[in-house]
């Protein structure tokens, strides 16, 4: 599990609210320490309600790594990756852990115990209809660079999916990702809005690797 976080499973009251009314999270953020200022309310164990998770003023999620605790992070920083005209967006621990996504997809990890995503090449499919493409992974355990991974796309179902400050009917995709050099395969789950959004996702950095399960609380919403 990611080391030294200190955040517990945030309780209080349920506020069940509709994602289309948290645009009020959309933001540019600019300064890493602002927000690290933010994520540090809760850093000695205290318990967040879910009035206490809405106050905060930036996009937040809930993020587990494999069968450990539940952890609060926050958005650090969101910006265009040139390369596709898409936003990645950067979520980040009290103790730095990082989690890089795009279109819902988590394309880089930092500072995990054992193994993290140097990259994932982000020319990825948006969520408009089942597809089929090509892409590499790099991972930084044994210099393992440029391997090349076929990914294809199916929508299995309408799930309803409620979370601490919202109740959605979301889309539900799931993505194989097949290694041939290592004659291996993943699948991950992601659960998609009308809007796109990607609020929910089971992931793997590779194959056995490490799952990582992504709550969105507070949806980023990038300003007209």
């Amino acid at each position: 599990m990611i080391p030294t976080l200190g955040w517990r499973n945030l309780g209080g009251a349920t506020m069940i609210v509709s994602v289309a009314l948290l645009t009020g999270c959309s933001q540019r953020i600019s300064s890493v320490n602002e927000t690290l200022k933010e994520a540090i309310f809760g850093i000695d164990d205290v318990e967040l309600s879910a009035k206490q998770i809405a106050d905060i003023p930036f996009a937040s999620a809930y993020v587990r790594l494999n069968d450990g605790p539940k952890v609060f992070m926050v958005l650090a920083y969101a910006e265009k990756n040139p390369a596709t005209d898409q936003t990645q967006l950067k979520w980040i621990s009290q103790d730095h852990a990082m989690i890089v996504t795009e279109q819902g997809r988590i394309v880089k990890t930092i500072n995990f115990p054992v193994h993290n995503l140097a990259h994932r090449n982000s020319a990825m499919q948006t969520w408009d209809s089942a597809s089929t493409w090509q892409t590499y992974y790099d991972w930084q355990a044994d210099n393992q660079y440029g391997y090349i991974a076929n990914v294809s796309t199916t929508k299995l179902s309408r799930d309803k999916v409620t979370s601490e400050l919202w109740r959605e009917t979301l889309e539900h995709w799931q993505e194989t990702v097949s290694y041939p050099e290592l004659a291996t395969s993943i699948q991950n789950h992601y659960w998609v809005s009308k809007e796109g959004w990607v609020l929910k996702s089971i992931q793997h950095i590779g194959p056995q690797m490490g799952q990582i399960e992504m709550d969105i609380l507070k949806p980023y919403v990038e300003a007209n």
